[in-house]
């Protein structure tokens, strides 16, 4: 059982972590401001809808999810979401964010292999308040030569 006050948690590797657990997580923990998931194959765009239950997040990173795509991205409605890791997430291939969530001050998205350059672009021109942006590799974001 997770204490409800609980405010950062990372599950690296977790087994067993699918889409009905992140959703008993996320209406256990709902005071959530950081979550990090990494080495999670198991959970998919519908687990990561269950991420709108958790208002104060403020930090989404995830690492090595094999079956999130950009769909579960576009639905988040966490308004103050201010950091953005996403990394080796070979089905993620557009970040396109919600228009409410407007806070977003740290990116950093790498070995993502199929991530459209235009997607970014299109991100990095609406987040007014970007303050960080790591993105490997460049080529993500450069035209070809």
């Amino acid at each position: 059982r997770l204490p409800p006050s609980l405010n950062l948690l990372e599950l690296r590797g977790t087994v067993g972590l699918n889409d009905s657990l992140l959703s008993a997580i996320c209406s256990a923990a709902p005071m959530l401001e950081a979550l990090e998931l990494a080495c999670s194959p198991e959970l998919t765009d519908a687990g990561l809808r269950h991420l709108n239950e958790l208002t104060n997040l403020r930090k989404i990173q995830l690492v090595s999810c094999q079956h999130v795509s950009g769909a579960s991205l576009h639905s988040l409605r966490t308004s103050c979401l201010q950091t953005l890791i996403v990394a080796n997430c070979p089905q993620l291939s557009t970040i396109a964010l919600h228009s409410g969530i407007t806070q977003l001050r740290h990116l950093c998205v790498q070995r993502c292999p199929c991530m459209e350059s235009t997607s970014l672009c299109e991100l990095l021109r609406h987040s007014p308040h970007l303050q960080n942006v790591q993105l490997t590799p460049l080529s993500m974001v450069l035209p070809s030569y």
